[in-house]
């Protein structure tokens, strides 16, 4: 049976991730953090973490458009690069986050798909951002290469409201979820 902290634990959910290190929580009751819970440090540090995690993600968005359109030149080419690298950029975005930033562990498949799905409902409006840069300088210029500067451009601007929606909605409500699970074990 996992290790459910009580009130004389020094160890709670709140605390941070050295508890885990420690093998003082089983990982199933480390799924995420409360909300407002500062558990990587600083502000300024997770605003730098993050930062270089959306570099990686832009990278893997923009990396995997350019194979695409390497691999396959027939009709709406740009539509479906574009989307083929959002939809790279999304999935290793996500695994970046729930690690690195939020510190989240889902207590099951079905959990982190749902959470997943949480995760990419607030990313569409960020996408229609990145679009619209995209889109709006591959029709403003010509060449590949500013569409792709119109990309990285929606991108940063996209991630800087992505990581407000995903901090205040979707792994506040993750975290929420287990304090309540947790609160019902305990009856």
């Amino acid at each position: 049976m996992p290790h459910v902290p009580d009130t004389q634990d020094t160890c709670t959910i709140a605390a941070d991730s050295s508890c885990r290190r420690r093998g003082r929580l089983a990982p199933a009751q480390h799924v995420a953090h409360p909300p407002g819970e500062r558990v990587q440090g600083s502000a300024a540090r997770i605003a730098f973490l993050y930062i270089v995690l959306a570099i990686v993600a832009i990278g893997a968005n923009i990396g995997a458009q350019d194979l695409f359109v390497r691999l396959y030149d027939g009709a709406l080419v740009g539509l479906l690069s574009v989307m083929f690298g959002t939809a790279v950029g999304l999935l290793v975005k996500y695994v970046l986050d729930k690690r690195f930033i939020f510190d989240f562990r889902a207590r099951s498949a079905s959990h982190d798909v749902r959470v997943f799905l949480q995760y990419t409902a607030m990313g569409l409006v960020t996408t229609l951002i990145f679009w619209a840069f995209e889109f709006g300088f591959a029709y403003v210029f010509t060449g590949k290469e500013m569409r792709y500067l119109g990309g990285v451009i929606g991108l940063g601007l996209g991630y800087y409201l992505k990581y407000r929606l995903d901090k205040r909605y979707v792994f506040r409500s993750a975290a929420s979820s287990l304090s309540t699970e947790i609160a019902n074990q305990r009856s």
